[in-house]
């Protein structure tokens, strides 16, 4: 139609629309139309060119009003911005709620003509772009350049500065997951944007300096200088000001220094020096700034070695895989084993996985070892099969970068199908490390392997910093246990026996087996043993071993079988809860009733384990959503309190029934029976509970209660009350002066104050306005007790709030409010809204009465 974005103009008078194209035809190209039906003709043919549209809002035939509102029945995203000559509010307030995007006022100044335009356009267009672009270029968290614009700006910088002397610094927080574990990644997500603002406030006082953040908490900065001391006094003033944050968080700053002596290196090369120099002093709490050395240089030549001759390795079959066995110490004979891997060099001999490995996880060649790994277990467990021998499973290693691959799951389940080996047999193991990288797409492949039958494991469960939360979120078969839980400190407290045999009993719980790894003496085993562990790895049975090896070594060891009877009958006792046997499968898992296994102390309760109808009623497992005592409605907490006593004093099923909170923010009430099992240790009870959803049977219970309520009311006066419950002295005297004329106000500055009002007057009240952020009480407690209460339940209620949240509306109209208005108030809107909630309540009641007389004729 035309190169310049379309305007479609709608008016029927023809000078207005004459006005309309001079002042936007520079810029746009305008299609005019004098009729409104004619005009919406026209967009609903071109609506991919028209950008926006300006229609008058009093026309003869379709007016402005009509217009809006066809087009929002049409579902067309077209800004339309009403044009009018009235400049009263009335008229701004009803078209922007019928959906206009904004209004001009008549006579037109053409400044805010095509600025108002333009702004339309740009909201629905070019916003999207620009995002793009800011996204490409900038750090979405801080607002600073990430790290692919810093290295550009960095190199521009150096190009225009020959003669100049630069400093590259790199800089980070030393174990700075553990400020995401103890404080949750909100806080850390603030010291992350303070970091940034201490760079911003740097730039804005030096000359020739570029900043950005390279990832997570990792910055780097480029900046002239004239003499060395100068840096190292920047560099202190900045860990003063990092320290300074929050001294109670003790925050370690790491920092990496290259005194740039060859401009033409790259940007991301000197990035790579001043890492390396901060390596140096990872983990010094005394010393902490490194600066690069020359030496350091080496092990950049070395990993490029290993770079250069990967290829040709893997051409040849330098790479050799190994066997590590895994022992059941059920029966003390493999069960299975971890494939390694091992580099063979011709010349060089055996070289470390601990060297080329970090390098082949830098440069990406990780992910073509681990499929020719992968491709070597593939074939030996096709050999043996073709043998008649029976296999144990084989385990191999996943990558972080593999996770990286959208098709990993395809290509395991066709590599593994091309030699016809059953997905059991081959066995994935995953860091939980690698979680920390990426955890939606963790998720999302180790749920792909699971559903196709594919055993996965967590690897070296331990050694990161938020073990319990990546349990948590990654639903694994197997748990490997890091045996450096172990070391001996020397005091003999038992602290790491304790912290294994937590960790075991937590598997257990869960249903997964444990495998503890690195094990290598036999108290060890003892322990592991004792403490109900399936299966461990170690020196101490198995160092890793050539393939050939491993296959003489199942063979000298033939698999012991234990046969065990399933009781299906029997009462359910501890040692079954403790299980994955079959009987739990049949009796808990698989069971449509929500049921689970609770723990409780005297004082509250906790989820150990709770089935899938479960987490299909609450939206989350049990385990998983905290202390479930949060959930419950304060009034009915020492009713299930008292349930679980009872149960324990009588050793009888106990039934109590409460008020929850969901996962969705709604609220549900349960019925919940206790079964007793049995005590561990001197203080802590088992029991098994079974759920059941009986929200539908309260709601009846409680419109009853309204019925009868209002049947009850026989002839009384209507309520001429008001309730205002807001801490505002402002909000609540401009409700006063509202319906002073009306009604009898009575104010609040609280919820606890507006709570005693209303049930001192529970007769009288017509209507309750209520704020919902107040102190002492506030809305959504003030609620809760009001419906709690039958005497009260049925008085409408209308939130006032500042806040225009659709979710918080929502929730709010979920609780039972009636009426939802926003501030600043517009005197005729909550006038109306609150007679529309006193008209409803005055013909519920007036229904119900003619339904009672009815009844009695």
């Amino acid at each position: 139609m035309a190169n310049k974005d379309v305007v479609l103009v709608i008016d029927d008078d023809r000078i207005d629309r004459e006005i309309l194209k001079n002042i936007l035809s520079k810029d746009f190209y305008v299609v005019d139309y004098q009729d409104a039906q004619e005009g919406f003709d026209f967009l609903a043919r071109h609506e991919q060119d028209v950008k926006c549209v300006v229609v008058d809002v009093y026309m003869p035939g379709m007016d402005g009003y009509e217009f809006l509102k066809k087009v929002n029945e049409s579902g067309l995203k077209i800004p339309v911005i009403v044009a009018t000559s009235d400049s009263g509010e009335d008229t701004q307030v009803r078209v922007l709620a019928d959906g206009a995007w904004d209004f001009i006022s008549k006579p037109y100044n053409a400044e805010i003509v095509k600025l108002r335009v333009q702004n339309a356009i740009m909201r629905t267009e070019f916003f999207a772009f620009k995002k793009l672009k800011y996204i490409a270029e900038y750090d979405v968290l801080t607002g600073i350049f990430n790290k692919d614009k810093f290295l550009k700006k960095t190199r521009i910088m150096l190009d225009n500065n020959p003669d100049k002397k630069f400093a590259f610094i790199r800089f980070d927080i030393d174990r700075f997951q553990l400020v995401n574990s103890f404080y949750g990644s909100s806080e850390g997500d603030r010291i992350i944007k303070y970091l940034a603002m201490g760079l911003e406030n740097l730039a804005n006082q030096r000359q020739n300096l570029t900043y950005g953040r390279i990832e997570a908490e990792v910055f780097a900065l480029c900046g002239e200088y004239e003499t060395e001391e100068e840096v190292f006094k920047l560099i202190e003033d900045h860990i003063e000001i990092i320290k300074s944050y929050n001294r109670n968080f003790d925050l370690v700053p790491n920092f990496g220094v290259y005194f740039v002596d060859d401009l033409t290196l790259s940007p991301g090369v000197m990035l790579d020096r001043a890492t390396l120099a901060a390596k140096e002093c990872k983990g010094n709490y005394i010393d902490t700034v490194g600066v690069f050395k020359p030496e350091m240089s080496i092990r950049l030549e070395k990993e490029q070695e290993i770079v250069n001759e990967m290829v040709q390795a893997l051409q040849e079959d330098q790479f050799i895989v190994y066997l590590q066995p895994k022992y059941s110490l059920e029966t003390n004979a493999p069960a299975g084993a971890e494939a390694l891997v091992r580099w063979m060099h011709p010349k060089k001999g055996m070289i470390s996985p601990g060297l080329f490995i970090p390098v082949f996880e830098k440069n990406g060649f990780i992910e073509r070892l681990d499929h020719y790994v992968w491709e070597v277990i593939c074939k030996y467990l096709r050999k043996w099969l073709d043998e008649g021998i029976k296999p144990h499973p084989i385990s191999v290693n996943i990558s972080r970068v593999d996770l990286y691959n959208p098709q990993i799951v395809e290509f395991i389940i066709g590599l593994v199908d091309k030699y016809s080996i059953p997905h059991e047999l081959f066995q994935l193991e995953l860091t939980e490390t690698a979680y920390m990288d990426n955890p939606h797409i963790m998720k999302q492949v180790v749920s792909g392997l699971k559903e196709n039958g594919f055993t996965v494991m967590m690897d070296d469960f331990g050694s990161g910093y938020s073990s319990l939360s990546v349990l948590k979120e990654i639903e694994v078969d197997v748990l490997k246990i890091d045996m450096r839980f172990f070391d001996s400190t020397g005091t003999n407290d038992g602290r790491s026996e304790n912290i294994i045999a937590s960790v075991v009993r937590m598997a257990k719980w869960l249903g997964m087996p444990a495998v503890a790894e690195g094990v290598e003496k036999a108290e060890q085993v003892n322990f592991l043993g004792s403490v109900g562990c399936e299966y461990v790895q170690g020196f101490y049975f198995a160092r890793p071993m050539p393939i050939d090896e491993y296959e003489k070594l199942v063979r000298e060891n033939k698999e012991k079988t234990v046969t065990k009877n399933v009781d299906l009958t029997g009462a359910l006792t501890m040692d079954k809860l403790w299980s994955s046997a079959p009987e739990m499968e049949i009796l808990f898992s698989n069971s449509a009733q929500p049921s689970a296994i609770c723990e409780f102390d005297g004082s509250k309760f906790t989820y150990l384990r709770t089935n899938n109808a479960y987490k299909e009623l609450f939206g989350a497992d049990g385990v998983s959503e905290g202390n479930p005592m949060d959930y419950i409605f304060y009034e009915y907490k020492n009713d299930v309190l008292e349930a679980f006593t009872n149960a324990i004093k009588n050793d009888e099923i106990t039934e109590c029934q409460y008020k929850r909170r969901v996962q969705q923010g709604n609220a549900l009430w349960v019925s919940k029976k206790l079964q007793y099992i049995g005590k561990v240790g001197e203080e802590k009870s088992i029991f098994v509970a079974n759920l059941t959803d009986i929200t539908v049977q309260k709601e009846v219970e409680t419109e009853l209660k309204k019925l009868k309520k209002v049947m009850n009311s026989g002839n009384k006066d209507k309520p001429k009350k008001l309730l205002v419950v807001d801490d505002s002295e402002l909000s609540s005297r401009i409700i006063k002066d509202i319906f002073d004329n009306s009604y009898e106000v009575m104010l609040a500055k609280n919820g606890l104050e507006g709570l005693n009002l209303l049930r001192e007057y529970k007769n009288e009240v017509a209507v309750v306005l209520l704020d919902m952020v107040m102190p002492i009480m506030d809305g959504k407690e003030f609620l809760t007790h009001k419906n709690a209460d039958e005497d009260t339940v049925d008085i409408p209620v209308i939130v006032i709030s500042s806040e225009n949240d659709e979710g918080l509306q929502v929730d709010m109209l979920q609780m039972g409010v009636n009426d939802y208005i926003t501030k600043p108030f517009v005197a005729e809107v909550i006038a109306r809204r609150v007679k529309n909630v006193i008209d409803y309540n005055e013909r519920f009641r007036k229904m119900v009465k003619e339904y009672q007389n009815m009844s009695k004729d």
